[in-house]
């Protein structure tokens, strides 16, 4: 649990920090929320079910829950529980995992082909190497993102899919409402300026 708590997609805090406005008071009131939604999530309906039904706690096993769902609210509860609990809790951490190595290769390749479309723009830290080794180092790390995306199940792979078809909509999505202009998109950065290029 630890090992999975440190190793998916906490990079991104690092990572788009330089794209968040005031990232010191930013991210530690997005932490606390999401923490506190979080502790919600699981309390709300918790308290819900205990407070609605007698407490009985040889009834209370594994499933009582979405029975519990039906009683108080309906059949269509049930359902939506049943639908949502499908995936084990070893689908749910291979499907995170299957989605970060994704990510993580998307990352080696964007940087790639910056270093080599782009191997003049000013950065804060440049890696000293060469092209080919920067490939080479990328290799092994790739090596053990494809094992754990081959070793993935049926499920893994049906709920990355979906994943990922969202996400590609969401972008045409956000896309179609920048060209109506129903949203405002911050467009610094955008273009490159002669002073970036050393």
């Amino acid at each position: 649990m630890i090992v999975q708590a440190f190793s998916n997609f906490w990079d991104n805090a690092s990572t788009l920090a330089g794209e968040v406005e005031q990232p010191r008071k930013t991210f530690p009131k997005a932490l606390f929320s999401a923490g506190l939604l979080t502790c919600l999530a699981y309390l709300i309906p918790l308290l819900a079910a205990i407070g609605a039904l007698t407490l009985d706690q040889e009834d209370w096993v594994d499933g009582y829950f979405v029975d519990a769902a039906e009683i108080i609210v309906g059949k269509w509860l049930k359902v939506w529980i049943e639908i949502v609990a499908y995936m084990s809790f070893v689908d749910i951490i291979s499907s995170v995992n299957f989605l970060y190595s994704l990510g993580m290769l998307f990352e080696f390749a964007s940087f790639l082909w910056l270093r080599r479309k782009l191997p003049t723009v000013k950065r804060p830290f440049i890696v000293p190497m060469g092209l080919p080794w920067l490939g080479i180092m990328c290799l092994i790390p790739s090596g053990f993102l494809l094992y754990v995306m081959a070793m993935a199940t049926k499920t893994v792979y049906l709920v990355a899919a979906l994943l990922t078809l969202v996400g590609i909509a969401w972008y045409f999505l956000m896309h179609f409402c920048k060209s109506k202009m129903w949203l405002e998109f911050n467009n610094v950065g955008e273009k490159l300026e002669d002073q970036d290029l050393e």
